[in-house]
């Protein structure tokens, strides 16, 4: 590769010698490369980086070589970043979502042309924006058309036991029509009396179904093992075509994505249950159109990947007849434990802070360690869903067992939320190389009632520990969990600078903050690591991916406190403006 101070350029440029060149120019480029920093323009031909620098030495360097280029001024007033990578969310069930159920939650939400879905700050906002719906679609809902809608979080309505947000509160809408909420976190959802009839929970006894006094189910159901008798019975059921419906979430999710932006998307459980026809909604769409993101996809671990995949070797085929730059195969999905806010997390304390018990693991360590060995050997690592700190410790556990059978191993498996990591598993994280993707957005959502209701205001100042996972070594990334927050990288970026309340303004946590050098890394080039695409995205380098966001201004330690209200003027996708 020719290099001088403050230029680069691929090394096998003799490839790229009869393609067409543009070179971008900007009031500056960030690289995240810290050989080189910043430059002035960056230059691209078929997809790639093929130089990036100072223009001086750019425009010398292709006139020496008789190269042919074309100047792109665009963004010549802005500042160029590395694409912005949102390494967790729920792609296409964010479209699905989006497109076809109410919004009930709590902050406002915006849609993908920029609209925005007004929050409901109490449960009778609530009922009466349901009541609007099921008055604007009268006569489409029946028993195999239920009325649904996702966002609720009881804990942020003030109800944290669950007490007041239940069937017989639904049921003021209708009793004879079902109605399903999903909640926030996406692991419960509260039903109305038609709808437990219809899933027949009532008759189904665990502690993840919600009673009243007398014993009858409350309507409140939690993880996926008992959500799946209410999504079997019509609960967030699509109507209509449902490969048509999951092309379209597709194409929504995309615009979303991009309108924020991110340039690579992973979508984190890839064929889960709400998105049964996930490969031909994407495959449709991929087959005949350019998106303007990446699409990183990680499938849903079932017991031989059963399901959609039709086991393993279903799935390896299918990665075979539509893997591309575009379309991304890497990691498998995993929970290990379920949501801090609905109590199903699972604790090393083995009590919530308001005295609710603690919440289960939902495999055996032996088990756990029999499908990672399972991912490995199929030559996938695992993105392992740990929001309680005891479902990390379990985590631990089972790659040290794993590690001791094989030192040697390449797969690295990485950590999702974990939002309660202690020093010493921090630590433990770091020697077995297991990356950490931190729910940063979480503090402004629900910093309030993790202090006053799940973990207490001691811990609540340690969740998101990334400054402590900084000084461990360990390598991370932020996300959103779209559809469980926004997606918007800058957003979450902003959030691990400052973890400040959206409610109350309060400030959880200071010395975890992240300097907002440390935060931009996260959504560029450590969330392309988390990802396994370091060599391919992330940083502003000659033989990279081209694909950049382009701000109003640089996101600095002046300007961290606001830096989510920066401008994104547009982003790049394989050299091309989107």
């Amino acid at each position: 590769m020719y290099m001088s101070k403050n230029f680069e350029v691929v090394a096998d440029l003799k490839k790229f010698q009869d393609q067409k060149v543009t070179v971008y120019r900007a009031k500056k480029i960030v690289t995240m490369n810290t050989a080189m920093p910043w430059a002035e323009c960056v230059a691209v031909a078929d997809g790639t980086i093929i130089a990036v620098g100072d223009f001086t030495d750019m425009e010398a360097f292709f006139k020496t070589r008789a190269m042919t280029y074309q100047i792109n001024d665009t963004f010549i007033n802005d500042v160029i970043y590395p694409g912005f990578i949102e390494a967790h969310m729920h792609a296409q069930q964010s479209g699905l979502y989006n497109m076809n159920y109410a919004y009930v939650g709590y902050f406002d939400r915006h849609t993908a042309d920029g609209e925005v879905s007004k929050g409901c700050h109490t449960p009778d906002e609530i009922i009466a924006k349901l009541r609007e719906v099921f008055a604007k679609n009268a006569g489409k809902y029946d028993d195999q058309h239920w009325l649904s809608a996702f966002g609720i979080d009881p804990l942020i309505l003030g109800d944290a036991k669950l007490e007041n947000i239940n069937s017989k509160w639904l049921d003021q809408v209708s009793s004879t029509i079902p109605i399903c909420l999903n909640h926030a976190s996406g692991h419960l959802m509260t039903v109305n009396s038609r709808a437990i009839a219809l899933a027949g929970i009532d008759a189904v006894h665990d502690d993840n179904i919600g009673r009243y006094a007398d014993g009858t189910c409350n309507g409140n159901v939690a993880e996926p093992e008992f959500l799946a008798y209410i999504l079997k019975a019509g609960g967030m059921r699509i109507d209509g075509d449902a490969v048509e419906a999951a092309k379209n979430a597709t194409r929504y999710v995309a615009k979303l994505a991009k309108h924020n932006g991110c340039t690579t998307i992973a979508d984190k459980a890839f064929g889960f249950i709400l998105t049964p026809k996930a490969i031909e909604g994407y495959t449709g769409v991929l087959q005949n159109e350019t998106l303007p993101v990446r699409l990183v996809v990680e499938p849903f671990y079932s017991k031989n990947m059963a399901g959609p995949f039709n086991g393993w070797d279903g799935l390896q085929e299918l990665r075979r007849q539509t893997e591309s730059d575009r379309f991304i195969y890497n990691h498998a999905k995993l929970l290990a434990d379920g949501s801090i806010q609905g109590y199903t997390a699972n604790l090393l304390s083995k009590e919530y802070y308001s005295g609710a018990k603690n919440g289960k693991l939902i495999y055996s360590d032996d088990a756990l360690c029999e499908m990672l060995q399972d991912c490995e050997t199929h030559g996938y690592s695992a993105s392992i869903h740990t929001n309680g700190n005891g479902a990390t410790e379990q985590v631990l556990r089972v790659v040290q067992r794993l590690r001791d059978d094989n030192p040697t191993s390449i797969y690295r498996h990485t950590v999702e939320h974990v939002q309660l990591a202690t020093e010493n598993q921090l630590e433990r994280l770091q020697a077995l190389n297991i990356g950490a993707n931190f729910f940063a957005n979480h503090l402004y959502y629900w910093g309030d009632v993790h202090a006053e209701y799940t973990v207490g205001p001691y811990e609540v100042k340690r969740m998101e520990p990334m400054r402590s996972a900084i000084n461990h070594g360990v390598r991370f990334g932020v996300h959103s969990d779209d559809p469980i927050t926004e997606v918007n990288p800058l957003f979450s970026a902003w959030c691990a600078c400052n973890r400040k309340s959206g409610i109350s303004g309060k400030v959880y946590g200071e010395d975890q903050c992240l300097t907002a050098d440390e935060a931009m890394h996260c959504i560029t080039l450590d969330a392309a690591w988390l990802l396994q695409l370091e060599d391919r995205l992330g940083s502003i380098e000659a033989g990279k991916w081209a694909d950049f966001t382009v701000l109003a201004e640089e996101v600095t330690e002046a300007n961290k406190a606001t830096m989510k209200d920066i401008e994104i003027i547009g982003t790049v996708s394989a050299g091309v403006i989107q």
